[in-house]
């Protein structure tokens, strides 16, 4: 099982490879984002509503739900939810960032606030819809993980999806976890939505070079190394004595 520091990690390689900073509807937007809700590091608050809030969405269109969302009318789901949010109001983000603006001084914290949103969704999400053998393999994978960890950003029905072609794949007998990256992978790019292609393409380019590691193994590999050179230069202080 992973933890959410490294969830946290694999969150923040999203947001900076994948998704980006704000927008809102009050924004002249290109028409790609003519549907979307107020948004940061791609986190939507009218599609995403469930994502954030325990009651359930009354607007329904982005721009009708404002007045729903900025009157108190919804109940958050948690804690990171709600500073996450309240922290983007605060700075009176609707009026003062620009579209793209990745937040500023407030990059860090909403960072670690929008993977402590999206982690207990994705533990919930592979417990649910993953056979217990592809789970395992999954999570002990960092790219595999990665690239599921990704999908939680699309929404519940693509997860299950890709679930379903990873099942499928170890079901038949596939356990290799580059020939699984490449079958994952390559739903997504042939996948009949341009976004979702889009994404692919572009996790293409640099899945297999980016660091994906978990915080703690590379503490256990500085470790390893700093106690392996503790001993080298110890040996050799005692030979020279020795001699």
């Amino acid at each position: 099982m992973i933890d959410q520091d490294y969830f946290n990690k694999i969150t923040g390689v999203v947001i900076d490879k994948l998704e980006g900073g704000y927008l809102h509807p009050d924004m002249k937007l290109p028409p790609a984002f003519a549907f979307s809700g107020e948004t940061m590091f791609g986190l939507d608050r009218f599609a995403g509503h469930d994502f954030y809030y325990s009651t359930p969405r009354i607007g329904k269109s982005p721009k009708a739900d404002l007045k729903y969302i900025y009157n108190g009318s919804y109940k958050y789901r948690t804690k990171d939810s709600q500073e996450f949010w309240t922290t983007i109001d605060r700075a009176g983000a609707r009026t003062k960032w620009y579209h793209g603006f990745l937040g500023g001084s407030l990059n860090s914290k909403l960072k670690e606030l929008a993977g402590n949103i999206l982690y207990p969704f994705f533990i919930k999400w592979c417990d649910k819809y993953m056979d217990e053998k592809t789970k395992n393999i999954v999570l002990s994978d960092p790219k595999l993980t990665f690239l599921m960890s990704y999908a939680v950003w699309n929404g519940e029905g693509y997860f299950i999806k890709f679930s379903n072609v990873l099942d499928k794949a170890v079901q038949s007998g596939t356990t290799n976890k580059d020939k699984l990256k490449t079958i994952l992978l390559n739903a997504r790019i042939n996948y009949p939505n341009s976004l979702i292609s889009q994404g692919g393409n572009i996790i293409k380019k640099f899945i297999d070079v980016v660091d994906l590691t978990a915080p703690d193994q590379k503490k256990k590999f500085k470790l390893k190394y700093l106690v392996a050179g503790s001993l080298i230069i110890g040996s050799i202080y005692l030979i020279r004595k020795y001699k």
